[in-house]
């Protein structure tokens, strides 16, 4: 049993070190990822502004500029799927963090030293983690307490991310009503904009739901044994 215990710390080693690298590998990519989205999110914007101004030219009417009230729901579901591209990345880091494939203060430490990673982009994406004082008081947290503390950080950013979906959708919704009335020279369109009173009642159900299902899942993790709540409080980001 002695010969063999060298190499089950060694095979330890290694699973570990692959999993810091997928998690590197991963990080790298959605990196780049939210780059080609960016770009793409400006050729959308000029190609609305400059499409808009052409047609009011040709047209001879600034009702064709209505077309740039579209550049906002654009920005919006950039947004959007700028937040669901992070909430996918953080899921699968806090998966194998919470299975302790992973510490996460060692994660920040490893991609920080990554050269070619655009410093401010990184940090902000490392400050949606869960809070960790290093690597060798973060070792002693338990899958149950990981667990709780990934559902609090799922919970808080994808109750972000419906937000500014529903936001999203308003502003289309808005825009749509405001750039038809401009376009056809009547009310009528713009009594779409009535929707929007659901906004806040929808808003308000989502959270609910979320809410409750964070709750019961924590309470689940807290039957568990080694569930700690005084590291669960120190790894919350900030309470959804």
């Amino acid at each position: 049993m002695t010969r063999g215990a060298p190499a089950i710390s060694s095979s330890r080693g290694s699973a570990a070190a692959s999993a810091y690298s997928v998690a590197i590998e991963q990080t790298t990519r959605v990196i780049e990822r939210r780059a080609k989205s960016f770009r793409n999110l400006v050729v959308v914007v000029v190609l609305i502004g400059s499409a808009s101004l052409v047609w009011a030219l040709v047209t001879r009417s600034p009702s064709g500029l209505a077309g740039w009230f579209f550049i906002v729901p654009a920005c919006g579901f950039y947004l959007v799927a700028d937040a669901r591209l992070l909430n996918d990345w953080r899921s699968e880091l806090l998966a194998r963090w919470a299975r302790r494939e992973l510490d996460l203060a060692a994660f920040r430490d490893a991609i920080r030293a990554h050269p070619a990673l655009p410093k401010d982009t990184t940090e902000a994406m490392l400050a949606t983690l869960p809070l960790t004082e290093g690597v060798v008081s973060e070792q002693r947290i338990l899958p149950p307490t990981r667990h709780a503390a990934a559902s609090d950080s799922g919970a808080l950013h994808h109750g972000r991310a419906d937000s500014i979906l529903l936001n999203a959708a308003a502003s289309a919704i808005a825009a749509s009503a405001v750039a038809a009335s401009l376009w056809t020279g009547t009310w009528t369109p713009l009594l779409g904009l009535t929707t929007l009173v659901l906004r806040p009642a929808v808003g308000l159900g989502i959270r609910r739901r979320r809410r409750a299902a964070r709750q019961a899942e924590v309470e689940t993790c807290r039957t568990q044994a080694g569930f700690s709540e005084a590291d669960y409080a120190r790894l919350l980001v900030s309470p959804p």
